[in-house]
């Protein structure tokens, strides 16, 4: 934990502000449309905010699309299940191109 509050201590405080007011404001739903290529989506399923627009997704992209949910986890994936992630990303690429065009 010392170690995170100390590299957490390094980030541009501003930068992180403006961010986070920015988000705050922002509706991903009404930009799905805008969404032209083949998209694959992963999430943990304890993340609860992210869980409850993947029907938007399934509903909006326009595109061939994959959304994939890992049990027991949260919107940390890259870090805590890079193997799993990896592994689906493998997967996916490997079908678009063998997939016909």
């Amino acid at each position: 934990r010392n170690i995170l509050f100390i590299h957490m201590n390094k980030a541009e405080k501003d930068v992180w502000y403006n961010y986070y007011k920015m988000i705050l404001h922002m509706n991903v739903i009404q930009q799905l449309n805008n969404i032209n290529v083949r998209s694959l989506l992963m999430y943990g399923t304890k993340s609860d905010l992210i869980n409850k627009y993947a029907e938007f997704f399934k509903k909006k992209l326009k595109q061939q699309h994959r959304i994939v949910f890992f049990k027991q986890s949260t919107h940390q994936l890259p870090t805590r299940r890079w193997r799993h992630v990896n592994d689906e990303i493998i997967q996916y690429v490997q079908k678009l191109e063998t997939a016909p065009k």
